[in-house]
């Protein structure tokens, strides 16, 4: 059972990197586009960091077919969280800790409900 919810999550991640792809954004006509803002500098790094961190977690996945997605995505996060906490500089540190906040509150956060109870 395990597998197959992990395989229907690895599909929806990777849907998700399918349409946050740039070159698919940039394909959608203006009709069907919603108005963004113009994203600023930090925004793209934020994004390129939250697309990186999917990534790593669908591999994560993938190597450890036997563990729950949800387990799978808390020590991915507890794993960035560590590389944040050891970086050596100010960048490293950003970039770590994107990934784990993206990961521990919003991909975790898909597995419990409005109050972060687990149903």
């Amino acid at each position: 059972m395990c597998e197959n919810f992990n395989r229907v999550f690895v599909y929806m991640l990777r849907e998700f990197l399918k349409q946050t792809d740039p070159k698919t954004i940039r394909g959608v006509s203006k009709e069907r586009m919603l108005i963004q803002k113009k994203p600023t500098p930090t925004d793209f790094q934020k994004y390129s960091v939250q697309r990186w961190a999917i990534s790593e977690l669908i591999t994560a996945i993938l190597a450890n077919p036997c563990n729950s997605a949800e387990d799978t995505a808390y020590r991915l996060a507890l794993t960035f969280y560590k590389c944040a906490y050891a970086a050596v500089d100010s960048r490293m540190y950003e970039v770590f800790h994107i990934a784990a906040e993206f990961v521990d509150k919003e991909v975790i956060g898909l597995f419990r409900n409005n109050q972060g109870i687990y149903p």
